[in-house]
């Protein structure tokens, strides 16, 4: 997993919390877009945990471009609050799924585990039921 986030105590705390989940390894921690890019190309992360208001290319912008030329990527947003604007965008984006800031601590793992879950079958097959999903329900603070 990939987290890009660009705030140092935030980034540390999700560390923490990802740290305690034995089903995923923190492969790299980026504080801008344009390194989640670079990175994410050299390494090619099976996840990216992407905070929305990056600098340099924003989570929206890379979550497009990370969906386009690395498409066995998952990315997931994390947003500062859930509004229609954002939603639009996280679905517009293809990110396969999203959870705000503040619940972060308790739904990151159960939403982790949920895309493994998902991902241990067909990619499109994941897509499909993720997409789905994400226009039928909304649970805890994550769409999926």
């Amino acid at each position: 997993m990939l987290l890009a986030v660009s705030h140092p105590l935030l980034r540390q705390a999700m560390v923490e919390v990802l740290e305690k989940i034995d089903q995923f390894r923190i492969v790299g921690t980026v504080a801008n877009g344009w390194d989640v890019m670079r990175i994410s190309a050299q390494l090619k992360p099976d996840i990216i945990l992407v905070d929305f208001s990056l600098p340099g290319l924003n989570g929206f912008e890379i979550t497009s471009l990370i969906t386009r030329e690395l498409p066995k990527t998952l990315v997931i947003i994390l947003l500062e609050e859930e509004n229609e604007k954002y939603i639009k965008a996280v679905e517009q984006s293809g990110a396969w799924a999203h959870l705000t800031k503040s619940q972060l601590a308790q739904e990151l793992p159960s939403l982790l585990d949920k895309l493994r879950k998902l991902s241990d079958q067909s990619l499109p097959n994941v897509r499909y039921q993720v997409m789905n999903r994400e226009k039928n329900q909304l649970k805890g603070g994550h769409r999926i």
